[in-house]
């Protein structure tokens, strides 16, 4: 008898569907190979220039050069960032607006011979939104863009470590900025478990820059006055200035007002101040500027100078001294002054007036106890000078 064998159709497909699922996976495991190995080409001429996003580590960036390159034996990979003043080495902590800066970032290692090396950097505020610009990239960089933010990168592997660029800073009132960087030592052979990466952050505060700029201030004594001459080459928001009279160097008292003469309070160009303290009674006399912007914020933006009349080289002489008896002042000063005589506790013991047209006064000690004392001279509410004398 004839056996007949009949094919089970549901066998032969399982059979049919199970050769067409492991061609498929076949077929997306080399196209995944291609993706990946086209992604990590890709990023060799630069992640951000690749449409591959941010890969410094910063907020809202795609991770970091480490999430694909690992595995390479060069040790601690880490990226530092140095900002110094255009066309100079001096490194900078913080950073004037609107300024340009020379950027070096160094990709390091602690041991092994990387093949090459890449990188990529941004800037941000605290907003974590892009902080000035970037321009004029050395050999191997390029400035890439990318959600609202500059990417300076590698455009090849790179022998060199050590990428250059410049950056502009922000604008005024932009505060603290942060630089993100990550740098990535590779073995040349295309892939990336022989890779390794590490970043770095740098800080940069912002400058405080004085609303003025006084490049001169001198102050010239002639016969009784004193002549006061300053040049501002710029100025921010100003209102006037202050100026601050001292008879000691120490404690200063505004004395006059003087308003800027720069349009609306601003300008970039040299513009040139006067002013006379007149009928100057003491031989030494110190004086500086303050300067008050138009929010009335206060600045003081010049130093301190002195001012020295020849002719009152001895304004004041007290005589004799130590006193017994009677006490003899006599001053240049022919306008009314009041005297007053303190003990060493700074207590009021004495006072006298001296009268206008004179130039002395006598004043009685018998009465005074033994010890020091201080003998001072003040004039329309203005405290001129003071000396020390011994009661016998």
């Amino acid at each position: 008898m004839q056996k007949f064998t009949t094919k089970n159709p549901q066998s032969h497909h399982s059979l049919k569907l199970s050769f067409l699922s492991s061609k498929l996976k076949r077929v997306y495991f080399i196209f995944s190979l291609l993706l990946f190995s086209f992604f990590i080409m890709g990023n060799s001429g630069g992640p951000a220039a690749a449409g591959n996003g941010g890969r410094t580590g910063a907020p809202g960036d795609a991770g970091n050069c480490s999430n694909c390159h690992s595995g390479g034996s060069f040790g601690t990979v880490s990226t530092t960032t140095s900002v110094f003043k255009s066309g100079t080495t001096t490194s900078v902590t913080s950073y004037n607006a609107d300024s340009t800066y020379d950027i070096k970032v160094t990709v390091n290692h602690t041991s092994g011979n990387p093949g090459g090396h890449g990188f990529q950097m941004t800037a941000l505020k605290t907003t974590n939104t892009a902080a000035g610009s970037f321009k004029n990239p050395g050999a191997n960089v390029q400035i890439s863009s990318t959600s609202g933010r500059q990417y300076p990168e590698h455009t090849s592997i790179n022998t060199s470590n050590i990428f250059t660029i410049q950056w502009k800073a922000p604008a005024v009132g932009t505060g603290k900025v942060t630089f993100y960087s990550y740098g990535n030592c590779v073995d040349g052979t295309g892939g990336t478990g022989g890779d390794k990466a590490g970043g770095g952050t740098l800080a940069l505060t912002e400058a405080i820059v004085a609303p003025v700029k006084i490049s001169s201030f001198t102050v010239q004594a002639n016969n009784n006055n004193n002549l006061l001459n300053w040049v501002s080459s710029n100025e921010q928001n100003n209102c006037c200035y202050n100026v601050q009279y001292s008879s000691n160097g120490k404690d200063f008292t505004t004395i006059a007002t003087v308003n800027s003469k720069a349009t609306n309070g601003n300008s970039s160009s040299n513009i040139s101040y006067s002013f006379t303290h007149e009928n100057i009674i003491l031989q030494h006399s110190y004086y500086r500027l303050q300067q008050i912007d138009k929010d009335g914020k206060l600045s003081y933006v010049s130093e301190i100078k002195e001012s020295l009349l020849k002719n009152k080289e001895n304004i004041v002489s007290i005589f004799p001294n130590p006193v017994l008896d009677v006490i003899n002042l006599t001053t240049n000063n022919e306008k009314e002054v009041i005297v007053k005589v303190f003990d060493m506790n700074g207590f009021l013991v004495k006072q006298a007036v001296k009268s206008s047209g004179s130039n002395s006064i006598k004043i009685n000690a018998l009465d005074m106890s033994k010890g020091f004392y201080t003998i001072s001279l003040f004039q329309d509410g203005r405290f001129l000078t003071s000396q020390k004398v011994i009661k016998l």
